[in-house]
């Protein structure tokens, strides 16, 4: 009996084992193994605050790891990325750092791109150097213009990369340090100074071999420095026009080139004229100008740009001003050789005005002795006077009555009293443009009063027309210079221009004073009040055109 209870108790205690165990599922060494072949639980990142937009301009951005923006945007600063980007991440003239996410493209411009992250557009770098460390995954195309691909083991490239001039990354880097400080010329980068060094070469060439073309552009700039600098921004603005209108021809493509040329020896000897003229004055204030100055001043001078081209802001700003002013400074010593280069005009003799047949017989004088022209031969014996004879050369003075009196009857003297002054009829008189040009010139209130009517005159007709005011001022002036050489509001206010030379107002002079003009009006109005500063009485536009605004006296016609 006690043998079959012990028999039962090991059956139930076996019994009871493998149940428990069947309800574990598996014995205590299973279960240690299998503890340990179990992954830790997963970690889920932490989440992310939606912050819009990122964007900076003129500063730098970040995006930390614990936000979330649509797109970040940098312009003219350094940006970080460690947060995500759900669409695209730009940065121009600036450095990028990105860390997180990107889910659009990567762009970076002027600047370089260091990425360790996943990016599932494209890379794209311009003028800039791309390095991926080794957590840098693309799934777009990765492409570099002007820099170099540098990339870690560990970094995946889902689809090509390509470097494209990877040569020039050092062209990125001076339009980061030279272009957006405002300078020409950046200490830091070699091939800056080699530049630097060619161009002297060029400049000393152009002064060595032509001292006399030099020599007459440093005039222009010594006595004209001003009208130098508004022809050449003038005909920097008018020269591409020109060349359009060349071109459309067939001949004009052949002439095309001879133009660039031309305009690149203009430059460069202007620029050459402008360094001699800039250290040959420094030198005469320092008393240091003396034998062989030109040359010294040419390399004083260009030592003193180089220098100034250093600097921030000064340094565009100087490349901005010696541009249009040695241009303009070769194209008027190109002018004044060409006017030096013709014969002289023989001085027009001064023609008095004389009666004619119906004035001689209103006052008396017998018709017979009025020729077609006019008065042929005042008595028997006196001097012939025609409408082409000038006064000199007769000898007849208008205080004395006429010698002889072989008609018979008696000839009115011509003294201020005499009747043929006093009652012939009042005619304008009409002056030549050389006698113009030295009347009294025009102060810069009656020219403001002259313009008003006309500002007044024009916005009137523009609205009736709904005509482009611009263009209408512009036309509505050079129509009327070259037709009557002034505008409604100058015959009011009895004001002409002429020009300097005492030659016709043509349309060329007429059209480059009014394109002139834009020019003394975008520079605050300055060109304007010049003509009340200086003592020739001449705006910016007049010195340009070579012209200049009299002040008409009464009795001179206008119309």
């Amino acid at each position: 009996m006690k043998a079959r209870w012990i028999r039962g108790g090991w059956l139930a205690a076996v019994l009871l084992g493998g149940a428990v165990s069947q309800g574990l599922g598996q014995t205590p060494l299973q279960a240690e193994r299998d503890e340990s072949e179990t992954p830790p639980p997963r970690q889920e990142p932490p989440a992310r605050h939606h912050v819009g937009e990122v964007l900076g301009i003129f500063s730098s951005s970040e995006l930390p790891a614990n936000q979330r923006a649509h797109n970040a945007v940098t312009v003219f600063g350094d940006s970080r990325i460690e947060g995500e980007v759900r669409n695209e991440s730009v940065t121009v003239f600036g450095n990028a750092v990105v860390r997180g996410r990107i889910g659009g493209e990567c762009v970076t411009v002027f600047g370089d791109l260091d990425l360790d992250s996943v990016v599932d557009g494209e890379v794209v770098v311009i003028m800039g150097d791309a390095r991926f460390g080794p957590n840098a995954v693309v799934h777009g195309e990765c492409i570099v213009v002007g820099g170099r691909i540098t990339a870690e083991p560990g970094a995946t490239f889902h689809r090509q990369k390509r470097e494209i001039a990877g040569f020039l990354p050092s062209v990125g880097g001076w339009f980061r340090y030279g272009l957006f400080w405002g300078r020409p010329v950046v200490p830091s980068l070699g091939w800056v100074w080699v530049v630097v060094a060619l161009h002297f070469v060029v400049y000393f060439l152009v002064a060595l071999l032509l001292p006399k073309p030099v020599e007459a552009c440093e005039r222009v700039l010594q006595e004209q420095g001003l009208a130098a600098f508004g022809v050449g921004l003038l005909g920097i603005f008018l020269f591409w026009p020109v060349v359009f209108v060349v071109g459309v021809t067939v001949a004009g493509l052949v002439v095309i080139p001879f133009l660039l040329v031309a305009a690149v020896g203009a430059v460069l000897l202007g620029k050459t004229a402008t360094f001699q003229w800039l250290g040959r004055t420094l030198l005469r204030r320092l008393g240091a100008d003396g034998p062989g100055g030109a040359l010294t001043g040419f390399l004083v001078g260009f030592l003193l740009i180089t220098l100034v081209y250093l600097v921030p802001v000064l340094g565009l700003v100087a490349w901005g001003v010696l541009v249009p002013l040695g241009f303009g400074a070769a194209l008027m010593a190109l002018v004044q050789v060409i006017r030096e280069s013709r014969p002289p005009r023989p001085a027009r003799p001064l023609v008095m005005p004389v009666p004619s047949r119906a004035v001689a017989a209103t006052v008396g004088i017998p018709t017979s002795s009025v020729g077609a022209a006019g008065l042929a031969d005042v008595g028997s014996g006196g001097p012939s006077l025609t409408a082409s004879t000038p006064v000199g050369e007769t000898g007849l003075s208008l205080d004395a009555p006429a010698a002889g009196a072989g008609t018979g009857a008696e000839t009115p003297p011509l003294g201020p009293a005499s009747p043929l002054l006093s009652t012939a009829p009042a005619t304008p008189l009409m002056l030549s443009p050389g006698e113009l040009a030295v009347m009294p010139r025009a102060g810069f209130w009656i020219r403001l009063a002259a313009t008003l009517l006309d500002l007044v005159l024009l916005a009137w007709f523009a609205r009736l027309v709904h005509g482009y005011f611009p263009l209408l001022w512009l036309a509505y002036h050079v129509g009327m210079w070259m037709w009557k050489g002034t505008t409604i509001g100058g015959i009011v206010c009895s004001l002409k221009v002429v020009r300097e030379d005492g030659r016709p107002l043509d349309f060329t002079v007429a059209l480059v004073r009014a394109l002139a003009a834009v020019f003394s009006f975008v520079a605050l109005g300055l060109g304007f009040f010049w003509a009340g500063w200086s003592p020739e009485r001449q705006s910016w536009h007049d010195k340009i055109a070579g012209t200049v605004i009299v002040k008409v006296p009464k009795g001179v016609s206008l119309i």
